[in-house]
């Protein structure tokens, strides 16, 4: 036997064992699941990345995991609502958010403008993907916000 016949043997035995293993990128909402400890800081906006001048007009989320709520402030108001994280038998997971209310106290332009974009973005997340430090949320596979995990 040849090189070629011993690597193409290899090949044959270690491929159906290499498609069995999961793939990275197929680990989504049940690879690590919402915890109600965690604070979230959006750190982007459809790929654009946050600026922030003060502790104040920062963006945050967290997950009451026992209620199925969600809140945080979104730079000037506190904000929430309901969420809805569902596996069916094929381990597919759906994900949404629901009811999403926000306080109406008036914000300076830069903020506001920022605050409505992170609003009407987060209403669209259909999906999340996550892992210890980072949680992203996807509008039907792409990806429309970037948090980061700053509290634990």
């Amino acid at each position: 036997m040849n090189t070629n016949s011993h690597i193409l043997t290899l090949l044959a035995l270690l491929l159906p064992l290499l498609a069995a293993l999961p793939s990275a990128s197929a680990q989504h909402l049940d690879s690590i699941p919402l915890s109600q400890n965690e604070v979230w800081q959006l750190r982007s906006i459809k790929g654009k990345k946050i600026r922030y001048k003060s502790d104040n007009d920062r963006i945050t989320l967290s997950f009451n995991t026992e209620a199925s709520t969600f809140s945080g402030n979104s730079g000037c108001n506190p904000y929430g609502g309901f969420y809805s994280l569902k596996q069916d038998r094929n381990k597919k997971s759906t994900f949404s958010l629901s009811d999403i209310s926000i306080a109406d106290r008036a914000c300076p332009d830069g903020v506001s403008k920022r605050e409505r974009q992170f609003i009407s973005t987060l209403a669209r997340a259909n999906s999340f993907r996550r892992d210890s430090y980072s949680l992203i949320l996807l509008d039907n596979g792409k990806e429309i916000l970037e948090f980061e995990l700053i509290d634990n």
